[in-house]
């Protein structure tokens, strides 16, 4: 190949290069992406992006466009191919349409918060894998302009960086891959910014093994200095967005289904008799849990976000996805479910979707089916659902249920403040629970309460047995020697009960379906559920409620003497507050917040937490390799100046000083001879070195002490002399420099002979045509 095809062929290569790295670097950073989404279809969507995004960025290069042209190419990609990778299955249909193009907008504006708040994994062939998508081609684009417009060797490689930090922030807390995704970035980033730094040096003194042990030797230094840290400043979840988005639906604005308890009972003639919902497809016995309340205000157990499932960061009612994540032991099951018009007719219940809480799939029926699976709202950690707008009459779902693969999401806190289950301190002591485990002790206290306990719905006779569970109610609920109630009561005394000991808890609004599917208000329980610190643990009520047929003991009504009263205050003009309020209406209805919670220490921010490990590396990793290097010399030097008689210490001088040079870049080896290193180098420091140490080597007195002296003060002086007139950067460069701390090549450099050389051989060349 000629030097002109050389030529031509080298920026082809380039291109090639760097487009092939872009490609492998920002490929692995999206594939964190990995459990995000579901199906391999996202994967192709942000391989044809990455694809289109480089070629735009080569074709701008051939072109000479300037770089903002990259903007408008961009958003003309996204146009044409974005509908038919992301929108086959829309109303807009899968081509460049004005409709599609507005459902692209409202995704790439929107899509962000839509994929925080949505329970992964999103189904990958849906609208939302536009997002890794746009993320692919802008990252590609963008690497690759950055690769072809600068000459930086190291800077492109911050653009697959940047795309790894936003696909970890948008994925899941446990994507998989993390070790095998590091290293690959790691490898190809050095790989890339080492070719790119040799294409534009002239002329390199530094040998490849030089760089490969220079960097093997700081990565080991960071790498312990990392590992050794970890004990000191331990280890945290992976951070996420979605774990600090605040979801778009919460049910603690709503009404507390377990205050509308009473409604199911005959004494109230209500919904008793009425049905409820009916259920088809599910095994004989198999629980329905109707709602779940996991958080206490004092007031009223309302569905709140206090738990939080350390796989998949979904303690809070989110999106549906795809399908709902579960472990793969259990048996399928498909069930359908039918509401009534008495469930849809309440407002504190008409918002809850009956489930198993073990689905793996929840889609509607009907017309409005779409509409009604993007607006359904699941909450991983109870197995619990919402319908913010409600459900109607009539309206029929299915659930894909795993059985025996129920959520055992670990609860972050108790969600309880300790001091709202102040009230039944004293019912636990009662109950002779001092010893054994939490789970031991609650199980006392669930049996005090059947055996003292009676069962009243507030029924003809019984009206001072009043419904509801507030912290006043509870007090004297417990305080009495019979204390008196129905589920809503004693579940709520016992959730109490195991906040009191420490143990998460919720309760379960409930029941068991009937030979014919039908559930009926009186079939309605209520069941707590608590967390042993392994799995949840049910226990049903027949364990501490009472017989429905033991009716309490006849109450007298103390009569008052109206003329000692006292005198009554006018009413306040302000709403006391209700056990059917949410949490929203106590803060303003009570005068007070009473969603008290204990204090938790603020984490640190994502991007305090990624930019303290960012600057870790050059802060600690630079000077502590930069000591040990300085260190290891230094003792070398020692070594040589202190050991062996003065003819092996002045040679050590002169080794010293070779070091020296070699690490200033000068091109000289051990095989030298020192007027050739001397005349290398040049200057006075080094010739005067090279005497000293040839005199006391070969000259006639020897060598001695004093030589051996003189010889390491010279070395002193060469040291100094090199340093003169040097940056900062440059004396350091020299101080790190491992030329002297490798072995020399064996393979001898080609070199110019010295002078003497050169006579002896133009005295052969002279001779030869005489003869």
């Amino acid at each position: 190949m000629t030097r002109r095809a050389r030529a031509l062929a080298q920026p082809r290569r380039d291109i090639a290069v760097d487009a092939l790295f872009v490609v492998l670097l920002t490929a692995t950073a999206l594939s964190a992406f990995a459990g995000t989404f579901d199906g391999p279809w996202w994967v192709l969507t942000s391989a044809v992006g990455l694809v289109a995004g480089v070629a735009l960025a080569i074709g701008m290069g051939r072109l000479r466009v300037p770089w903002w042209g990259a903007a408008p190419g961009l958003l003309v990609l996204a146009a044409l191919l974005a509908p038919p990778l992301t929108l086959r299955g829309t109303s807009a249909g899968p081509w460049p349409t004005p409709a599609g193009w507005a459902a692209l907008s409202d995704t790439a504006t929107d899509g962000w918060r839509r994929l925080l708040t949505t329970l992964p994994p999103v189904d990958g062939a849906g609208p939302l894998a536009l997002l890794p998508f746009l993320l692919a081609m802008a990252g590609g684009c963008a690497a690759m302009l950055v690769a072809r417009r600068t000459r930086a060797p190291h800077l492109p490689v911050a653009v697959p960086a940047l795309v790894g930090a936003a696909s970890v922030a948008l994925g899941v807390v446990a994507p998989g891959g993390v070790v095998a995704r590091g290293a690959v970035l790691l490898v190809g980033a050095l790989a890339w910014g080492t070719d790119r730094a040799r294409r534009s040096v002239v002329v390199h003194t530094a040998r490849n093994l030089e760089r490969v042990a220079t960097a093997a030797l700081l990565l080991l230094v960071v790498g312990v200095v990392v590992l050794g840290a970890v004990p000191w400043t331990g280890t945290t979840p992976r951070q996420v967005l979605r774990e600090h988005v605040e979801p778009p639906f919460s049910a603690t604005d709503r009404p507390s289904p377990l205050a509308a308890f009473r409604a199911f009972r005959p004494v109230a003639d209500a919904l008793a008799d009425d049905e409820l919902l009916r259920v088809t497809g599910l095994p004989q016995g198999t629980l329905l849990r109707l709602a779940t309340v996991d958080t206490y205000s004092g007031t009223v157990w309302a569905a709140g976000n206090a738990t939080s499932s350390s796989a998949a960061g979904s303690g809070s009612f989110l999106r549906v996805g795809a399908r709902i994540p579960r472990p793969d032991a259990g048996r399928d099951v498909r069930a359908t479910v039918t509401i009534g018009d008495a469930w849809a007719g309440r407002r504190d219940l008409r918002i809850w979707v009956p489930t198993v809480g073990s689905e793996t799939r929840i889609a509607f029926d009907g017309a409005r089916a779409q509409d009604r699976d993007d607006a359904l709202r699941y909450n991983l950690d109870t197995g619990a659902a919402v319908l913010p707008e409600g459900l109607t009459p009539g309206e029929t779902y299915v659930l894909d249920e795993r059985i025996g693969a129920a959520a055992t999401g670990v609860p972050a806190t108790p969600p309880v403040d300790p001091t709202l289950a102040q009230p039944v301190a004293r019912l636990v002591a009662a109950a002779g629970a001092g010893g054994g485990d939490p789970l031991s002790q609650l199980r006392a206290v669930a049996t005090r309460l059947r055996t003292i306990g009676a069962y009243s719905d507030g029924g003809t006779g019984e009206e001072t047995i009043l419904p509801g569970h507030s912290s006043g109610r509870l007090t004297a609920f417990v305080s009495e020697s019979e204390p008196a109630g129905n589920d809503e009561q004693f579940a709520a005394t016992l959730a109490l009960s195991a906040a009191y000991l420490g143990m998460p808890a919720r309760i379960v609004l409930g029941a068991v379906p009937g030979a014919d599917g039908v559930v009926r208000g009186q079939d309605v329980r209520a069941w707590v559920e608590v967390h042993d610190g392994a799995r949840w643990q049910l226990i049903a009520p027949d364990e501490f409620v009472p017989p429905r047929d033991k009716a309490p003991k006849p109450r007298a009504v103390l009569e008052r003497d109206s003329n000692r009263a006292a005198a009554v205050p006018p009413p306040t003009a302000q709403r006391p507050p209700s056990s059917e309020d949410g949490f929203s209406l106590d803060e303003t209805a009570g005068g007070r917040n009473r969603t008290t919670a204990p204090d938790v220490s603020t984490p640190l921010p994502l991007w305090v937490t990624v930019t303290a490990a960012v600057v870790a590396v050059p802060v600690l990793g630079l000077p502590l390799w930069t000591g040990l290097l300085v260190l290891l010399k230094g003792l070398r030097r020692l070594v040589r100046r202190r050991r062996g008689p003065a003819a092996q210490r002045t040679a050590g001088a002169w080794l010293d000083v070779l070091d020296t040079v070699r690490d200033a870049g000068y091109p000289v080896s051990r095989r030298d001879t020192r007027r050739e290193v001397a005349r290398v180098v040049g200057g006075r420091a080094v010739p005067d070195a090279a005497r000293a140490v040839d005199g006391a080597t070969f000259g006639p007195a020897g060598a001695s002490d004093e030589g051996a002296d003189r010889a390491w003060a010279l070395a002193r002086a060469v040291r100094h002399e090199l340093g003169e007139d040097r940056s900062w950067r440059e004396r350091w460069r020299r101080a790190v420099a491992l030329t002297s701390v490798l072995p020399t090549r064996r393979r001898a450099r080609v070199r110019t002979p010295s002078d003497i050389h050169a006579g002896r051989l133009g005295e052969a060349a002279t001779a030869a045509p005489a003869s």
